[in-house]
């Protein structure tokens, strides 16, 4: 299946939001990282991971749903997503550290199963 290349939408200030075709296995690092402006985004459910930085700096990001095939999230996926209040994330068997830092918004994260390897869990 294919992957999003490193970088793919880095710095893209424009973008909005987005939903991603059926046919992506892995998001990867810095993917979107930088998208100031990128408020939603439709992840599949053929998702399985998500590398490091992915969301990096996305500060109008308000809400993700992690879809249930996901089974790694790298650290600092979602570092400095300042407008980040709701997360809602499936069993994941492996969790890098930080990956929520500077959340500073996050008010709520719903687990639609266990924790595993929860990592370093940083809301700074």
């Amino acid at each position: 299946m294919p992957k999003l290349i490193k970088q793919t939408f880095k710095d893209c200030t424009s973008l909005t939001s987005i939903t991603l075709p059926s046919n992506v296995s892995i998001i990867r690092a810095s993917a979107f990282s930088g998208c100031e402006k990128l408020a939603s985004i439709e992840i599949p459910a053929t998702v399985t991971s998500i590398e490091q930085f992915a969301f990096c700096g996305c500060k109008s990001l308000r809400s993700v749903v992690i879809p249930s095939g996901v089974t790694k999230i790298e650290k600092s996926t979602f570092k400095n997503c300042t407008a980040l209040e709701t997360l809602t994330i499936p069993t994941v068997k492996e969790f890098e550290e930080r990956w929520l830092e500077g959340c500073t918004a996050l008010k709520t994260v719903s687990v639609e199963g266990e924790i595993k390897g929860a990592g370093e869990i940083v809301v700074l």
